[in-house]
């Protein structure tokens, strides 16, 4: 698995419409990621010396410019007297809500 942006964390792999070719791309990045995860519990069961490792695909929305469904989103931060208007710190979008997808890959060292 490589790395297609230096700017970003190690684990972003790229940013997707949310629309069918978008989500056509993600489904391919799961079958490649479910593919290496059974490939290293091969690895893991001829040699159990080695330390299995796990890969997980991390979904993350963005509202982008002139998203209707933004308004929710400010609403939620004006109730909860963010001082970011608009945007919380930690304010996770909703797939279903989201203009486009950013896609990481997460790999977890099993014991």
């Amino acid at each position: 698995m490589t790395m297609t942006n230096n700017a970003r964390s190690h684990n972003y792999r790229f940013t997707t419409t949310n629309d069918t070719v978008g989500h056509d791309k993600i489904a391919q990045l799961r079958k490649e990621i479910r593919i290496w995860n059974l490939e290293e519990k091969i690895k893991s069961l001829k040699d159990p010396n080695i330390i299995r490792h796990t890969a997980k695909v991390d979904l993350f929305g963005r509202l982008g410019k002139n998203n209707p469904n933004a308004q929710c989103y400010r609403d939620s931060a004006k109730k909860n007297k963010n001082r970011w208007f608009g945007a919380g710190a930690y304010q996770r979008i909703a797939i279903a809500d989201a203009a486009t997808i950013d896609v990481y890959v997460r790999v977890i060292r099993n014991r």
